[in-house]
């Protein structure tokens, strides 16, 4: 009798935390909850700058889509799938990017694509889309010289050039 009126208690109790906006200490809804969330984690700051160009010179109204792969898992059917992190940005003026990216829990600059693509329709001209790989990119490492707990910053530089449709 007293472990089915503890059994009880513990669901009432559960069941009115959750309608009082509590949660547990698992990382939203992201697959990889096997991540806590902890003060101090190191992490490395991003920051993309590149050009697009055509041929007729830089194009603006680009976009440049910054994909990297967290990782994978196995769906409800037991198949594996990858779990890209994805951040979108677009060409100015000029046709430069100069962007912060936000990368949680991550310390490397790996596993890494940009994918460029033209959305502005026949505006700008109409051009073929690309994609960068990781190996066609500029990554440098800067070294934090500040003292700070992360890691430092990372520099995703490229030059694309893309060809008219």
């Amino acid at each position: 009798m007293k472990a089915k009126l503890q059994s009880l208690f513990n669901a009432i109790a559960a069941a009115l935390l959750s309608l009082l906006g509590f949660s547990s200490c698992k990382q939203g809804d992201s697959i990889f909850h096997e991540i806590p969330a902890e003060y101090g984690m190191p992490h490395a700051d991003y920051k993309i700058v590149g050009q697009v160009n055509g041929e007729d010179g830089p194009i603006p109204g680009i976009e440049v889509k910054y994909r990297r792969l967290e990782g994978k898992y196995k769906n409800e059917k037991g198949e594996e799938e990858e779990y890209w992190l994805e951040q979108c940005f677009y060409t100015d003026s000029e046709g430069k990017i100069n962007q912060s990216v936000s990368n949680e829990y991550s310390t490397k600059a790996e596993n890494i694509m940009l994918e460029i693509s033209d959305v502005d329709g026949a505006e700008n001209g109409e051009y073929e889309d690309a994609v960068l790989p990781e190996d066609q990119l500029d990554i440098q490492f800067v070294k934090d010289n500040k003292g700070h707990w992360h890691e430092g910053t990372y520099t995703i530089g490229f030059d694309a050039r893309l060809n008219k449709k």
